[in-house]
């Protein structure tokens, strides 16, 4: 009976590391996206900020 018990702990135990491996690493994911995204739309408000200068 104890054996099955201590089974179960480490299989769940093993279980939440990945799943807690695995959000970290979309959390670390997400975040270098929403870096580039917010790199990308300020190279592009400068782009756009430019073009009106020279439009002027």
């Amino acid at each position: 009976m104890k054996k099955i018990l201590c089974k179960k702990v480490l299989v769940i135990s093993v279980g939440t590391v990945i799943a807690f491996g695995n959000l970290t690493w979309s959390v670390s994911q997400v975040s270098k996206l929403a870096k580039q995204r917010e790199i990308e739309s300020f190279e592009q408000e400068t782009v756009k900020s430019s073009e009106l200068e020279m439009a002027e």
